[in-house]
């Protein structure tokens, strides 16, 4: 946490778990795994006997919060880049997703017009009612440059569903574990 302190201390926003730095990610999984770990060795409870205390979407603005989704169990392993089922499904709305990802392929650019181009393209699959599982399936960078969509964003914006997909389902399942 105090990582996590430290980067918005430095000017940095935490506006959705996306902008969450992957250090500071794997530092609360390592906690998390190692906090089990302890659980499993030591009998049920805490020192003083008390259960352990679980909080929920501990970053304001997540991911799971705004879109209503329900929490699961931590993950532990790396996210890795394997793609997912063709049919995959997203949990929570869908529009809510589709800005979500949005939003992620803008925090991973600095210029302005690359951040308006990919508001651009989460704005055509709007207009057109397509969301991130429907863009996936049809895998067609050619429809959204043929509404105004620069071809490397269109490009991105249709490939990396299921590496931001992997990552939304992981974060919407983060549970941090507090023994008190």
């Amino acid at each position: 946490m105090r990582s996590l302190i430290k980067h918005v201390d430095e000017g940095n926003s935490l506006e959705c778990q996306a902008d969450v730095p992957q250090m500071v990610r794997q530092q609360l999984y390592a906690e998390q795994q190692e906090r089990s770990q302890k659980q499993h060795k030591a009998p049920k409870g805490t020192a003083d006997g008390l259960p352990p205390i679980t909080i929920n979407n501990v970053l304001p603005g997540s991911a799971s919060s705004a879109s209503g989704m329900q929490p699961g169990a931590a993950a532990t392993a790396p996210i890795t880049e394997a793609s997912l089922p063709r049919d995959f499904e997203l949990p929570g709305f869908r529009d809510v997703a589709l800005n979500e990802y949005s939003e992620w392929h803008q925090s991973r650019v600095f210029d302005t017009s690359l951040k308006a181009d990919f508001q651009k393209a989460r704005d055509v699959a709007l207009e057109n009612a397509l969301d991130l599982d429907l863009i996936h399936e049809e895998n067609d960078p050619d429809f959204f440059e043929k509404q105004g969509v620069k071809r490397g964003t269109a490009k991105r914006f249709v490939r990396d569903i299921p590496r931001w997909a992997k990552r939304y389902k992981a974060d919407s399942a983060d549970v941090i574990t507090v023994v008190s």
